[in-house]
């Protein structure tokens, strides 16, 4: 449990330091390069916590500890999950479709800011690989883990708002992150391995990408 504590704070310390450094570097019109230096931060904290874990108590690789592998099972599941979740989203935030172009806003921006082909593969690649690979790992991997203690619905729901947590600039978007962390602990508990929650994420964050990169009508 202190890995995990010291590895979430220590990640969103290195984001914010790591964003305002380049923002220094390359300047405040490279979102996508501040974004993305952002984000090697957090992840950098989130791998150590899963690295020093498996080194203490494991056997050294992040990947058998934690179960990241994947069956075909798990593929289909995935991407059914991901595709459900999304809708479900759709569904939460009907009600408020006042709030739509406001809580899509961000993300948006950065994506019609993003300088070129380059920068949305790079974009698309953080988003729908690295995300997924990197936030599963901890937080159904090293932090649900270490609060099943508490018991295992304690854990999936505490491990679903810390997730929400890391997504902080988008307060909006919280109680959907929540849901889908919900949606990836209880896969995750319930496969025992990662593998379904990463593909769950993967398709959930490859169908936000393209319904951004969408041509506007």
């Amino acid at each position: 449990m202190g890995d995990a504590a010291v590895g979430f704070l220590a990640g969103l310390l290195a984001a914010v330091v790591f964003g305002e450094i380049a923002a220094e570097v390359l300047g405040t019109d490279q979102p996508l390069m501040i974004t993305a230096a952002g984000l090697i931060g957090l992840w950098a904290g989130l791998y150590w916590a899963a690295q020093r874990a498996s080194s203490k108590r494991g056997t050294g690789s992040v990947f058998r500890d934690f179960g990241v592998r994947f069956t075909a099972g798990d593929l289909g599941i995935g991407l059914a999950a991901g595709f459900l979740v999304q809708f479900a989203v759709a569904l939460m935030y009907l009600p408020f479709s006042d709030l739509n172009s406001e809580l899509s806003a961000p993300a948006r921006s950065l994506t019609e800011q993003a300088p070129g082909d380059g920068a949305m593969i790079l974009l698309t690649v953080l988003v729908v690989a690295g995300a997924p690979f990197i936030e599963e790992l901890f937080f159904r991997g090293v932090l649900l883990g270490a609060l099943r203690r508490f018991g295992t619905a304690i854990a999936v729901l505490g491990s679903a708002v810390a997730f929400s947590l890391v997504h902080f600039g988008q307060l909006l978007a919280m109680p959907a992150f929540v849901l889908l962390g919900v949606v990836l602990g209880t896969l995750a508990v319930w496969r025992g391995r990662l593998g379904a929650a990463i593909v769950t994420h993967a398709t959930f964050n490859a169908i936000t990408m393209a319904v951004l990169l969408a041509p506007g009508p």
